[in-house]
């Protein structure tokens, strides 16, 4: 493992840590231009994301309707009842964005996959840059005004679903990440800048609690920079909203987390928390005896 990175995962909580836990169960608010570009409505009610933090596995509840979830994993992506009766699937989900652009409406099912995997993403990052079969580099520092930032190159296996095979993470002097870039391969590759900020500390992980995505400059490559050198992003593509109360929330990117303790809380046979059919202000605890995370936080106000 390089020296850069194992440093960057001690910032974050070490890898010892992280490997004790096997979920971060998260309150989302998710909201942005996306989603109307797509010929989607996004509300801006609170729901409950569970994220399992070594297989790619997801779920969000609730979706489309009070009582339905999302199932996703790379392989498949489903929407279903509380209960598990099966209501829509599509298998094989990466193949069904062939040839879409940024502009190529989504349905139930694209949207769901999206929100899958964007979220696990994000939720296990910077520790799934540690995984097997993923490459990390280390690039030249980017300078941020009067910052210096490192910046790792992770390139992922074909196996692992993200927005792009080839990612850039940046982090400032104390190893936290404060930049993410990609290109959203399921919306015609379009390039984005994912700004970070505001970290707190849940069971001794640190998360970041705000992201906002924008849209790189076209024909910038992974520099986008202005010809002063100032880095300028163009208007806000996609708002994910996720740590909120109770977990994790995100918002075109931006997610608010203020975690407040880590204590005993039920969960049901799926994992979620046992009261996540009603997502509200309440505050879910972390389930130490089965390994779940609740990182909690106040709701995201997205501009």
């Amino acid at each position: 493992m390089l020296a850069l990175l194992n440093d960057i995962l001690d910032a974050h909580g070490g890898l010892a840590k992280w490997n004790a836990f096997s979920k971060v169960a998260a309150t989302i608010v998710t909201g942005g231009e996306l989603w109307g570009i797509k010929g989607l409505i996004q509300d801006q009610n609170p729901r409950q994301m569970t994220v399992w933090l070594h297989e790619q596995r997801a779920s969000l509840l609730p979706f489309g309707a009070p009582d339905q979830r999302t199932a996703y994993s790379p392989s498949r992506i489903a929407i279903e009842k509380a209960d598990g009766t099966l209501v829509a699937e599509r298998q094989d989900p990466r193949a069904s964005f062939a040839g879409h652009r940024k502009t190529t409406p989504w349905d139930g099912l694209h949207r769901a996959y999206f929100n899958g995997y964007a979220l696990w993403t994000y939720l296990t990052t910077p520790f799934l840059l540690s995984l097997e079969g993923v490459s990390i580099a280390e690039m030249p520092a980017w300078h941020e005004g009067p910052e210096r930032w490192h910046r790792l190159r992770a390139r992922f296996p074909v196996g692992l679903a993200t927005h792009s095979m080839v990612q850039d993470f940046f982090f400032d002097s104390t190893f936290r990440l404060r930049r993410h870039d990609y290109d959203v391969d399921v919306a015609g590759s379009f390039p984005a800048a994912q700004l970070v900020y505001d970290y707190a500390e849940a069971c001794g992980i640190h998360f970041p609690t705000k992201r906002r995505a924008y849209q790189r400059a076209p024909g910038r490559g992974r520099d986008p920079r202005s010809a002063d050198g100032v880095d300028r992003p163009e208007r806000v593509s996609v708002l994910v909203s996720w740590p909120r109360r109770a977990s994790i929330e995100a918002s075109n990117h931006e997610t608010d987390m203020r975690p407040n303790r880590c204590s005993a809380g039920r969960a049901d046979e799926n994992g979620l928390p046992a009261d996540a059919g009603r997502p509200s202000r309440k505050t879910y605890a972390a389930a130490a005896d089965t390994g779940t995370l609740c990182v909690c936080g106040r709701r995201t106000l997205l501009c």
